[in-house]
């Protein structure tokens, strides 16, 4: 008797699927990370260095951007890490981090920064329409 309560369910669910289905998102928002460079160094503390992410944006009309959360990992030639986290509004297209330019550990040199990793997170308004008539 399962075997008969089985494909009912199924086609249930196929059946509500294409009724939800019937309502698409029409935008998309599209991030690309044009360049992440050292750009000096901190004029409020001359041990860290600024390190600069600049992005691009391509968004359909239906959907705005509010903003991106930006999420910087710097690793040192010793191993070490470094995190960092900003926020910019939904027309920004660039940030800047501060973050040390050596990295320090006990009874070892200072060791430089040697690669990095960044993720941009977005939010994004979007706006559905549907007309029709009854």
């Amino acid at each position: 008797m399962n075997r008969v309560k089985l494909p009912a369910i199924l086609i249930l669910l196929m059946a509500l699927a294409l009724e939800v289905g019937a309502i698409t998102f029409q935008g998309s928002v599209k991030v690309d990370i044009l360049e992440v460079k050292s750009v000096g160094v901190s004029a409020s503390n001359e041990s860290n260095s600024i390190i600069q992410v600049r992005w691009a944006v391509t968004a359909s009309p239906s959907t705005a951007v509010k903003s991106f959360d930006l999420s910087l990992e710097v690793t040192y030639a010793d191993g070490g890490v470094e995190k960092a986290k900003a926020s910019a509004d939904g027309r920004a297209r660039a940030a800047r981090f501060e973050v040390p330019t050596l990295h320090r550990s006990a009874g070892r040199p200072a060791s430089e920064m040697k690669s990095f990793k960044i993720n941009i997170t977005t939010t994004v308004l979007e706006t559905i329409s549907k007309q029709g008539a009854f």
